[in-house]
């Protein structure tokens, strides 16, 4: 728990945590849209779906470029603002709204999403020692499964509360029990139970019944992911506030050295920091500006930039004093 007292740490899990309850909300609430208001089919639900998902993988290469230019807390910021934003725009969708509509929505918030993803997962990485990477990689995982978790529970409980309650003011009240018990349940039940009256040639309720339950939906849909916008937006104020826009420096990493592996000489070495020549190579000294994890800002040689910190090891050995 000490971890959480970073608040790069703190920030960046929460980020996270937000970005995928939001994720899993919009997928519940989305999968039904397509299955029962649109019609479609699950395999074709779930085609109809890659647009997010082609998003967030876009975008999670961009967001890591994007980084190291403008700072984390700019990208995971913006990343969330636009998957809010994206969020209350899906919060509009009725039965008549086209696809090509619903793609630039889910383009929009995968885009944001994907912007989040990379960045705030190298903050927290970066922010615990290196002999604590196994808990910041299973912190890092738990972040994810706890929002998608804690998403359909939260989003999907508003939903339900909202169809019930809108149903319960619209269905008729001459609906046979079981009918109307069903239809309650979920939209999915009340299609059923509207095609069963339609069967029994009850045509005139069975079609008052999928009006209401629909329009029910519909409802809840709007209502829920509205919530789920809101909480989206106020994730990006929190990361835009408390999630440092840069890596820690070496001086941050330690007051006065700073701990590396020189394979060379096999052995752990302290380096004084934060631009001492810590290695001779054939383009001259290499000089490391700034680490964070598993990654150092070095300069020096043909060398400008970050890399691994494993790129050190391959470089010449050279003798550094401790």
């Amino acid at each position: 728990m000490s971890l959480f007292k970073n608040p790069r740490f703190t920030a960046a899990s929460g980020s996270i945590t937000i970005g995928f309850f939001v994720l899993a909300g919009f997928t519940f609430l989305m999968t039904q849209y397509f299955q029962f208001i649109k019609g479609y089919s699950p395999f074709g639900t779930g085609l109809r779906l890659l647009p997010v998902a082609t998003a967030i993988a876009i975008a999670a290469v961009v967001g890591t470029r994007l980084a190291v230019r403008v700072g984390n807390n700019v990208v995971v910021g913006a990343g969330l603002a636009l998957w809010g934003g994206a969020i209350l725009w899906i919060a509009t969708v009725n039965t008549s709204t086209p696809y090509y509509v619903i793609v630039g929505q889910m383009i929009m918030g995968g885009g944001g999403l994907g912007l989040i993803t990379a960045p705030a997962t190298e903050a927290i990485m970066g922010a615990v020692p290196t002999e604590k990477a196994g808990v910041g990689s299973a912190v890092n995982d738990a972040t994810r499964l706890f929002g998608a978790a804690l998403g359909v529970a939260v989003i999907g409980s508003i939903a339900a509360s909202l169809y019930h309650s809108r149903l319960a003011s619209t269905v008729s009240a001459s609906l046979p029990a079981p009918a109307s018990a069903a239809a309650k349940g979920s939209v999915g039940g009340a299609l059923v139970a509207a095609k069963t009256l339609g069967a029994r040639g009850l045509a005139g309720p069975a079609q008052s019944l999928v009006s209401s339950a629909v329009g029910a939906f519909e409802h809840s849909l709007n209502g829920a992911l509205h919530v789920a916008g809101v909480i989206a937006l106020l994730g990006a104020v929190m990361a835009a506030l408390l999630l440092p826009a840069r890596p820690r420096t070496a001086e941050d990493a330690a007051p006065s050295e700073v701990e590396m592996w020189l394979s060379g000489a096999r052995r752990l070495r302290s380096i004084p920091s934060p631009a001492a020549p810590v290695i001779g190579a054939a383009g001259g000294s290499v000089s490391v500006l700034q680490l964070d994890g598993d990654w150092a800002h070095v300069r020096g040689g043909d060398v400008d930039g970050w890399v691994s910190r494993h790129f050190l090891h391959d470089l010449p050995p050279a003798t550094v004093d401790a």
